[in-house]
């Protein structure tokens, strides 16, 4: 099964840290609780890896709030040759 990491990245301020309370506190987002946030510069990072059959999947993980700050990338591993 491929894995796909999957980004958030919200310029920082009140309206980002609302988005990600409420998307914690309304939904119970798996995405939420379980990413790796930081603060980077200006922007709020969540990140966090997971396997999945597709990158609409690893999307869906995403609360509908969040969605269009996210970026799915699906990491091939690498063989030695």
């Amino acid at each position: 099964m491929p894995s796909y990491l999957i980004e958030v990245i919200q310029p920082a301020g009140g309206i980002a840290r609302r988005r990600i309370n409420i998307a914690a506190a309304t939904l119970g987002s798996h995405f939420v609780a379980r990413a790796s946030w930081r603060q980077s510069g200006a922007t709020h990072i969540g990140s966090m890896v997971v396997d999945c059959g597709a990158r609409t999947e690893a999307l869906a993980l995403v609360p509908p709030c969040l969605r269009a700050f996210a970026r799915v990338t699906r990491l091939d591993r690498a063989r030695a040759a």
